[in-house]
């Protein structure tokens, strides 16, 4: 699926619709620098995941 998509987007500039990515994603800003998680969202799960903290709590940055 990435493949796919990297080959259209790759060598062209793409207008991504990012509230609509937010809302699949289940992202609800509430404030100004406030958000809140929608977990009935159609990518909730996918949302989860990436946001979640690892078993041993630890986060490492990628360098």
């Amino acid at each position: 699926m990435l493949e796919e998509q990297y080959k259209r987007m790759a060598n062209a500039p793409v207008t991504i619709d990012l509230d609509a990515l937010w809302k699949k994603l289940g992202v609800i800003r509430t404030g100004d620098d406030q958000v809140r998680f929608d977990p009935s969202a159609p990518d909730a799960a996918l949302r989860t995941a990436i946001t979640a903290t690892p078993a041993s709590g630890i986060i490492h940055p990628s360098s």
